[in-house]
């Protein structure tokens, strides 16, 4: 990966970390992530329901 991809995904990470870390009170970071297909599985999938859903199960 050339500097300038490295560059502009960096940022775009950061921004997406601080926009997170700005979620409303009471919403966790996974609920946002999911809220906001921040991990791009709406691709895959038309709810993150079944996988929240399992991951509550799971803990």
């Amino acid at each position: 990966m050339d500097q300038l991809t490295h560059t502009v995904r960096r940022s775009n990470w950061i921004n997406i970390i601080r926009q997170c870390q700005d979620r409303p009170a009471g919403t966790t970071a996974k609920q946002w992530l999911a809220e906001n297909d921040i991990l791009g599985f709406r691709d895959f999938c038309d709810s993150y329901d079944q996988i929240l859903e399992e991951e509550s199960v799971q803990v």
